[in-house]
């Protein structure tokens, strides 16, 4: 019984199938690493996601892939770990508290901002279709965005007053 199951243990180790490793091209590749924050990774997917979502609340229009593009990849890329360096020094503050009705307002009232720029509902629909989202993901999308923006902005404003209360001169 020991020496079949060595004899195929062996077999397996040793069959030519197995022992080939399979080489990943270029369109093999799921993604790409474009920066490590902290204990954070930004994907490349991350940053085409964010142009993806500035062409479509601004109206910009994305370029073909270039050195143009990749200029706009570029900054977008700074901007995302900017708000990544700050995010974590956030999440350390523990008095910082985002308010979910708020978040809630705020994402309800992107949403109409844009359905109106897409001229309704079916309008905003088709492009987040183009884009394959559904309207929960796009709204899940900005839930997020909105609740970052948030976190940045309180985080922010508590360094302000603290920078602030150290630097004016109070009365003994």
């Amino acid at each position: 019984m020991y020496r079949k199951l060595i004899a195929f243990s062996i077999g397996l180790m040793i069959s030519p199938e197995l022992m080939t490793a399979q080489v990943l091209s270029e369109d093999d590749v799921v993604d790409r690493v474009m920066a490590i924050v902290g204990d954070s990774i930004i994907l490349q997917t991350e940053v085409q996601e964010e142009l993806q979502r500035m062409a479509m609340s601004g109206g910009i229009t994305l370029p073909d892939p270039g050195p143009e593009l990749d200029q706009m990849m570029s900054q977008v890329l700074d901007q995302i770990v900017n708000r990544t360096l700050v995010l974590q020094e956030a999440a350390r503050d523990t008095l910082i508290r985002i308010e979910e009705s708020e978040i809630e307002d705020r994402v309800t009232s992107r949403i109409n901002e844009v359905t109106q720029q897409f001229g309704g509902q079916s309008g905003l629909q088709q492009a987040l279709e183009a884009d394959g989202l559904n309207l929960a993901e796009y709204r899940d999308l900005l839930r997020t965005q909105v609740r970052q923006e948030q976190t940045q902005q309180l985080f922010l404003q508590r360094s302000l007053q603290a920078t602030l209360h150290f630097l004016v001169p109070h009365p003994s």
